[in-house]
């Protein structure tokens, strides 16, 4: 037998026109199960990591590892919630790859040149939303599309083979320039040699994300509140509106023809603690509750239609509002003499009565509203619902990462693996993991966090370690007799005047909050009957006091 040896130039030529050689197949799946999509085990306590390992090389590892995972269902839905890092409790992804082989032999360590975890929002549609970013601006979520099953990093999706001919550089470096958005990636690391040894896998493990302070505008699904028309049948939004921005017949006003003042008759309803609202209730006149529901008409306009703004539908809102006239003063016979544009007069009466500020010329109740059509009506209640969406838009189109409560994530992992100089990089991916929530901060599952507070003997030793500092307004406001105050007499405390450096002592303000706390817990109680969970109160043996020893 006879065997050729090619010379070494010759041969590397061969290998650069003979296709890449086939990979066998791999598989990331999860550590220690056969369920698909069971990788996420729970740990609390900052030694996690440590704790994980313990784990992976106890010969019970498995049934260990089992009694970590779907450690928190949310109530209700059953479905996994994992836990904030402010809850002191920690998750991790955990995978081994291994060849398609018989025996399902481990990838060799050495062979992983990369890996990692991503986690991908799942939108109401079904559409699986990544997070991204171009360079160091944050993109935020948007759709998975044909790219769900590429390499996560641009410059890792278009790599090519050192040997690769100069063509495929030039197409792959363009490729590169152009496709610059990529996932936010975190990192997934090969176990210690000693844990996959001890197992006899290849064990890769990576912290689920679950907590950002990124910001990106579009997260939050987008509400049209007009998009349901003006009927109240079909959109309910329009049954939150005033009825002053819909259609109806002519009403007669609250103090018709009087001059208007900012507390002229709001304090006795405050006074006697009634809900002006009710149409039952005691004591409440019609004119009263009109001039409330008119000062709600007056709120809505100023706060959530935003009229004297720059959206379309307050232009809109203003256009209607400035044909329509207002009875102002009638004669003798009935006739009306004088009356004032709408918008105009809504223009003087929101800062006079909402802003409690003079307005030039004052300002007088007109005689009636007058009736508002069907056309006039529709186009009022309409761009009220576009100046509504735009004001929902200014405060829900920039959220944070993971802000939904109600948002349903879901993990995967990857890993690239190398065989060697002459042959491309391959990626393999996992499964997704099961859905998961995120639970909020304040539902916590976690340890208390304790604060020490001093005894009473101690109050008097502790000196002041904060300061506050107040500027002249202020100060002469907190000078004020307090009974003045809340009686709202006194007027404005002056702008003019000496500012305040005061200093307090932190313990004694966290002790009297303390205290202040529990007064009024135990007022709600009597409404809420919360008491049995919102305070739980354990003794403690107190210390003993230091014997006397110089004493008999």
């Amino acid at each position: 037998m006879v065997t050729a040896t090619l010379h070494p130039a010759r041969a590397r030529r061969m290998r650069e026109k003979l296709p890449p050689r086939p990979h066998h197949a791999v598989e990331l799946r999860p550590l220690g199960t056969n369920v698909p999509g069971e990788c996420i085990v729970s740990y609390s306590g900052d030694d996690f990591i440590d704790a994980l390992m313990a784990d992976l090389q106890a010969d019970d590892w498995q049934s260990r590892l089992a009694r970590r995972r779907n450690v928190r269902l949310r109530r209700g839905s059953g479905r996994l919630e994992l836990s904030p890092p402010v809850h002191r409790t920690f998750q991790l992804c955990l995978f081994e790859v291994h060849c398609m082989t018989p025996g399902l032999p481990p990838v060799d360590p050495k062979k992983v040149v990369g890996s990692g975890l991503v986690v991908r929002r799942r939108a109401e549609d079904g559409r699986d939303l990544a997070w991204k970013k171009a360079g160091e601006e944050v993109l935020g979520w948007s759709a998975v599309t044909g790219e769900g099953d590429l390499d996560p990093d641009p410059l890792q999706r278009h790599a090519v083979a050192a040997n690769a001919a100069e063509l495929t550089r030039i197409v792959a470096e363009h490729r590169r320039r152009n496709d610059m958005q990529r996932e936010e990636l975190h990192p997934l690391q090969v176990a210690p040699p000693e844990v996959c040894r001890a197992r006899g896998k290849t064990i890769l493990f990576g912290l689920v994300p679950v907590a950002s302070d990124e910001r990106a505008p579009g997260n939050e699904a987008r509400v049209d509140f007009a998009a349901g028309g003006t009927d109240p049948q079909s959109n309910p939004y329009v049954g939150t509106l005033s009825p002053y921005l819909r259609r109806r017949g002519s009403i007669s006003m609250p103090y018709a023809g009087e001059a208007l003042a900012p507390t002229a008759f709001v304090p006795g309803l405050v006074r006697a603690g009634m809900n002006p609202l009710a149409a039952s209730a005691k004591g409440v006149t019609l004119d009263e509750r009109r001039y409330l529901e008119l000062g709600l008409f007056l709120q809505q306009l100023s706060v959530q239609v935003d009229l004297f703004g720059t959206s379309h539908g307050a232009a809109e809102a203003r256009a209607v509002l400035a044909g329509l006239d207002l009875p102002m003063r009638v004669d003798e016979f009935g006739r009306v003499v004088a009356t004032m544009p709408a918008l105009d007069w809504i223009g003087k009466a929101i800062p006079l009565l909402l802003e409690q500020k003079p307005v030039a010329g004052g300002l007088t109740m007109p005689l009636s509203w007058p009736a508002i059509d069907d056309r006039t009506g529709d186009a009022l209640t309409a761009a009220a619902l576009k100046g509504l969406t735009t004001t929902f838009d200014s405060f829900h189109s920039d959220a944070t990462r993971f802000e939904g409560r109600d948002w349903l994530y879901r993990a995967r992992g990857f890993v690239r693996l190398s065989h060697g100089p002459d042959c491309p990089v391959r990626l393999a991916w996992s499964d997704y993991s099961k859905p998961f929530h995120i639970a909020p901060w304040w539902d916590s599952d976690g340890p208390p966090t304790k604060i020490a507070l001093p005894v009473l003997g101690d109050l008097r030793s502790i000196k002041p370690n904060v300061a506050f500092e107040m500027p002249p307004e202020l100060a002469a406001l907190m000078n004020r007799d307090p009974l003045d105050s809340l009686k709202g007499e006194g007027g404005e405390p002056s702008k003019i005047g000496l500012g305040w450096l005061c200093s307090f002592s932190l313990p004694i303000i966290t002790l009297c909050a303390f205290i202040v706390l529990n007064i009024f817990l135990s007022l709600f109680n009597l409404f809420f009957h919360w008491m049995l969970w919102i305070k739980i109160c354990l003794p403690i043996p107190a210390p003993q006091p230091a014997s006397n020893e110089g004493g008999p």
